[in-house]
């Protein structure tokens, strides 16, 4: 059987191909073997020549980054070097098998050859090398057919058990199915839905990184209703209304939603009082979840006619930031109340607190509360121009600021 060889410019960039083959003449000259892998190899074939490139090697990266003295950073417990190469990042990993002694765990790692190294991947379309070496430069190396599958559009596990070693592996399915327009075939379709149990064996800090992976992509929400349809999130939040779900998902995807917003609905959809919660979670976004869950929740911001002033009650305890992240992921109702306010709320009292003061009000509470229901009855649009405001204060006087019915 004849060899198969791809032109090396048509995988790596233009810019990123000479250094690389500089450092990969050092490697040779030290008697090692690299070639590209992975995610760089895909992405070439289909024609997205990558900068970021993925190489393994046939000995222990440690020595191997020592012996040609490049800084690096070392990631022992899977033999994997991080470096850059005129400026190009790039991932560095001694050929290796794993085994998995249970499901969910991460992998005793043993150093092997390049063959064991596709073997232990994800899938066949990432499971394709092309030699960097002097002498078979472009050759391919493709044990699981991943060159057809990728020319077909299709993702294939390497075996049956491939989900539930690594159960993370049903994320990035779905992720690349979406971001690269290919199907699952058949057969990894039927055992990817039978082995969603599995998403329970990934540690939170894990599902946490996998999540934020999809939600950062540009279709993330598409993503996410996909991994939905299949039962993923029915497996990974206690209690989910599913069709409220969905149907956020529908219109997250209409809106093209992604990063920071669409991640903290996915956050909002936990069981705080679990311990540990599901998805790793810090303080900070612990305490916005919270927020969230109230005000996806409320009644009131869900009102018909809510005045602005009421809107600016429910959302205190907000930042501008958290609010803009509340108004992304609200309903149609919500979304319209926090957009009445925001269009207000940069509207305030031209009378100060020293004006206050001069009308006669004393320097205590009720001076506080004075300019809140002045604040409120601005944005609320119910005075407008200094005398009508001065005269707001002054029947608020004359009716009582300890009066707990002028508070709200």
């Amino acid at each position: 059987m004849s060899q198969v060889k791809i032109p090396l410019n048509q995988i790596i960039s233009r810019e990123a191909l000479t250094p690389i083959l500089a450092f990969v003449s050092q490697c040779n000259y030290a008697g090692v073997n690299v070639w590209l892998v992975g995610g760089s190899v895909r992405d070439g074939i289909l024609g997205n020549p990558s900068k970021d490139l993925d190489l393994v090697v046939d000995v222990d990266v440690l020595k191997l980054m020592s012996k040609i003295q490049m800084p690096f950073q070392h990631f022992e417990r899977f033999s994997t070097a991080k470096t850059q190469i005129a400026n190009f990042p790039v991932d560095i990993a001694s050929a290796r098998t794993e085994i998995y002694t249970k499901p969910g765990a991460l992998p005793k790692v043993l150093l092997s050859d390049i063959q064991s190294d596709l073997a232990r991947r994800d899938f066949s379309m990432n499971s394709i090398a092309i030699s960097l070496n002097k002498g078979s430069q472009g050759v391919v190396l493709d044990p699981y057919n991943g060159l057809q599958d990728i020319y077909t559009k299709t993702i294939r596990i390497l075996h049956s058990d491939s989900f539930k070693d690594d159960a993370t592996r049903i994320l990035r399915a779905i992720k690349y199915s979406v971001r690269l327009g290919f199907d699952l075939a058949p057969q990894t379709k039927k055992i990817l839905k039978n082995n969603i149990n599995f998403l329970n064996s990934i540690s939170s800090s894990r599902l946490r990184r996998e999540l934020i992976s999809i939600t950062d992509e540009p279709l993330g929400a598409s993503i996410l209703l996909y991994a939905h349809n299949v039962g993923v999130f029915s497996e990974i939040f206690r209690n989910l209304n599913n069709s409220e779900f969905k149907n956020f998902l529908l219109s997250a995807k209409k809106s093209s939603l992604s990063g920071i917003p669409l991640f903290m609905y996915l956050l909002s959809q936990l069981n705080l009082t679990d311990s540990p919660p599901r998805i790793s979670i810090s303080k900070k976004e612990k305490s916005l979840t919270e927020k969230l869950q109230n005000a996806l929740t409320s009644k009131d911001l869900n009102k018909h006619g809510l005045a602005p002033s009421g809107i600016k009650r429910e959302l205190k305890h907000f930042s501008e930031n958290e609010i803009q992240i509340l108004l992304k992921i609200s309903n149609q109702k919500m979304a319209f109340n926090i957009k009445l306010f925001l269009s207000k709320a940069h509207l305030r009292p031209l009378l100060t607190f020293n004006d206050l003061l001069i009308m006669g009000l004393p320097e205590n509470k009720s001076l506080r509360v004075a300019m809140d229901l002045l604040s409120d009855a601005v944005i609320d649009g119910k005075v407008k121009g200094r005398q009508s405001q001065v005269t707001y204060v002054q029947r608020l006087m004359l009716e009582g600021l300890d009066n707990e019915s002028n508070i709200h």
